[in-house]
């Protein structure tokens, strides 16, 4: 093998300022901060990081499995215990679900999966009689695969009817493990509506989580999601800050019902949505365990308490209607920035998933996503990938104090609820979602296949467009009379569940906030394109507008493909002109046109194009491929920095495609 220490000896090192004035020398004159790029979270990236960049951070000889777990809470990470494949099932058919939850089983899932909060645009599953779990668990071994079931508001209902059917099936109850948790913060957020008195809510998180620590000791109770603030739009900042703050709220009052911060801690599930950004995400997950374990050691927690378990799925904020195939590629990249960030198990979505219908083609592909980053890519075989890059570990240092100092500002106003109620976390959350808005439709940020990179032309079967408009369904039906409102000590280990429902009934106390719309980024270009589509079908034809192209094609194609692109972003064809055939009479399907060429062309033609088209299109829509200039204005013009989602509106209600 040689000595590969004298190997690298041959290169001298390079310190940041010599590598900054060779970098100033290809610029050109341009000043260097044009390579400096700030995210949405206000963090400068840097193009290059020195090991100089830990000075401050105190990480440098941070190791995994030590507090404060940025690099893990296993010493041997992936090697000791791999990441859980939870590929989530919710088929509405439950001998379905049945039989694809034990295909997924024999095929490489590892964690049995299921949804049954029914507060999602999407569908939901239902269990709520002894029949619903005989089908949908048959053949299942329960005791022998983990769970991981959302159980929306209220977890005890379910509990309940479950426990029943491990004692029909003579089953050990403690020996299930996962997670079977509530997380009704989440509801609320995502809704803006809880149907019951918090505290009684609250009171059922306690219950259960006492209960638990006898009769199921190995399954966590209480999950912590940062969907709802992912999908309205949140930067990682935001994100982390409110879901922790979303924990904290929990370990306050489970504290306040008489639980220890031990038996709280290691109840707890956390589930992180994973963006696109992908060095951010690995940094937003990394710094996840750091901020958890400091607020669980204020709190009295010892090492073990600290360890957060996450649970990670890739973003539905991220994923298209169109070009549905990409998004099996930007499910990828998250997964990967999931996996390599160490997290404890990961749902990767279907791409076919924002048409409203998931199949066993996109399940499989999901899945086998999961396990070709496990048994392919060799992720399995180190302890953490990331650790050691300064990029990473200074991106997630300064992450984590961003978040943390976003978390105190929230607790020194009262804590989460407080801060809903007032409409601080949503105001924050909806300016971020309004930048990200802009940056969509200035297309400064690429969505390929919607915004930018189109294809017309592609065919799949379309769902009609009701998924967008879903009304949400509550899940209120078991709740009735189950809980009381004021928490009293009870010898939880002594009794049944069934019991306990018994003992418990519930207050109609509604609480009411603003919620955070949950969106996808690019349903407003998705909007434009179905309007052109309802065009289409309307009419027998798609709306167009004329590509008049100046001079040969080295003077136009640049802007001519820049205009292509723009345009079918609409859901508009080009018919393309020459100069000569314009001219010359050759006749137009539409009276919208937009005219291509070089700055040359425009001073030496543009004058007689432009008589051409206001003589034969007097009430047409112009364009010029230009930056504005006085020169032209009679023209609109559509260049780099245009407002691209505003001009295809307005160009389709001028165009009759939308009233």
């Amino acid at each position: 093998m040689g000595n590969t220490h004298t190997k690298f000896q041959q290169f001298e090192a390079i310190d940041f300022d010599t590598w900054k004035q060779e970098a100033e020398k290809v610029l050109k004159g341009r000043p260097f901060e044009k390579l400096l790029t700030k995210t949405y979270e206000n963090i400068i990236v840097k193009p290059l990081y020195t090991k100089d960049d830990l000075e401050h951070t105190g990480i440098k000889n941070s190791v995994p499995g030590t507090s404060p777990f940025m690099r893990g809470t296993d010493p041997l990470g992936y090697i000791s215990t791999p990441w859980f494949i939870s590929q989530k099932l919710n088929q509405d058919d439950l001998k379905s679900f049945n039989l694809d939850a034990r295909r997924e089983l024999e095929n490489g899932q590892t964690v049995l999966h299921l949804d049954l909060s029914n507060s999602d645009s999407q569908k939901g599953m239902s269990l709520t009689t002894m029949d619903d779990l005989r089908a949908a668990f048959s053949q299942i071994p329960l005791t022998e695969v983990p769970l991981l079931i959302n159980a929306g508001i209220s977890s005890l209902p379910f509990l309940a009817l479950f426990s029943q059917y491990f004692k029909e099936e003579k089953n050990d109850l403690s020996q299930l493990t996962g997670t079977i948790g509530m997380d009704p913060l989440n509801s609320l957020v995502k809704e803006g509506y809880l149907p019951y008195d918090l505290s009684s809510l609250l009171d059922v998180i306690a219950f259960v989580t006492h209960w638990s620590k006898e009769h199921t000791p190995a399954l966590r109770t209480i999950i912590v999601s940062s969907e709802a603030y992912h999908n309205g739009g949140a930067n990682a900042v935001s994100e982390l800050a409110y879901t922790l703050a979303a924990g904290t709220e929990y370990v306050n009052q489970c504290l306040e019902r008489g639980l220890t911060i031990h038996e709280i801690a290691r109840k707890m599930a956390f589930s992180f949505s994973v963006g696109s950004d992908f060095f951010m995400e690995i940094a937003k997950l990394r710094a996840a365990r750091v901020i958890w374990a400091t607020i669980i050691e204020a709190f009295g927690g010892n090492e073990e308490d600290q360890k957060i378990w996450i649970h990670a799925q890739t973003s539905t904020y991220t994923k298209t209607y169109y070009d549905p195939y990409s998004n099996m590629l930007r499910s990828t990249v998250e997964a990967l920035a999931g996996v390599i960030s160490g997290i404890n198990s990961l749902h990767v979505t279907p791409f076919n998933e924002p048409h409203g219908e998931v199949s066993s083609l996109s399940r499989r592909i999901a899945r086998n996503t999961q396990l070709i980053l496990k048994e392919e890519a060799f992720l399995t075989q180190i302890a953490d990938p990331a650790g050691g890059s300064w990029y990473v570990e200074s991106l997630t240092s300064e992450l984590a104090d961003e978040a943390y100092s976003l978390f105190q500002a929230v607790e020194l106003h009262g804590g989460l609820l407080a801060s809903l109620k007032q409409g601080k976390i949503q105001k924050n959350i909806k300016e971020t979602a309004e930048k990200r808005k802009r940056s969509l439709n200035l297309r400064k940020d690429k969505i390929v296949g919607t915004n930018m990179y189109v294809n017309l032309d592609e065919e799949f079967k379309q769902h009609g467009d009701t998924n967008d408009d879903n009304e949400v369904t509550r899940d209120t039906e078991l709740l009735e009379d189950l809980f009381k409102s004021i928490y009293t000590q009870v010898p939880v280990s002594d009794i049944s569940i069934e019991q306990l429902m018994k003992s418990i009934k519930l207050v109609k106390d509604p609480l009411s906030i603003e919620p955070i719309e949950q969106h996808r980024l690019t349903e407003q270009f998705e909007e434009l394109r179905k309007n052109a589509e309802h065009y289409s079908r309307k009419m027998g034809t798609q709306p167009k507008v004329n590509l008049i192209l100046l001079g040969e094609l080295p003077s136009y194609k640049a802007r001519a493909d820049f205009a292509k692109g723009f345009f079918e972003a609409g859901g508009f064809g080009l018919v393309t002109l020459t100069e000569d055939e314009f001219i010359e009479g050759k006749e137009l399907e539409t009276s919208a046109c937009v005219v291509c060429g070089n700055d040359q062309s425009y001073q030496d033609r543009l004058n007689v194009v432009t008589s051409h088209i206001e003589k034969i299109c007097p009430t047409g829509v112009f364009y010029l491929v230009s930056k504005p200039s006085d020169l032209y204005s009679k023209y609109q013009f559509i260049h780099q920095g245009t407002n691209c989602y505003e001009t295809l509106r307005s160009l389709q209600q001028k165009m009759g495609v939308i009233n």
